[in-house]
């Protein structure tokens, strides 16, 4: 995410958008969005199937999700 928000003016020069999607509870998501201060779409997710379907990944060594 990190990357994502360094690089964003270069994917609104391309005409390109980012959007992340959450799979976390809406307080949880919008507090870690918020503190953060992402540039770009962040919106939340009840289901993993879109997770799923772009191929995200959890790394328990990692403690989390990866990026798709």
């Amino acid at each position: 995410m990190a990357q994502l928000r360094q690089d964003h003016q270069q994917f609104v020069s391309r005409k390109y958008r980012n959007v992340a999607i959450g799979p976390e509870g809406n307080k949880a998501f919008k507090e870690w969005w918020d503190e953060h201060q992402m540039p770009f779409t962040g919106s939340l997710i009840q289901s993993t199937l879109l997770l799923i379907l772009y191929g995200q990944q959890v790394k328990l060594i990692k403690l989390g999700r990866m990026p798709a």
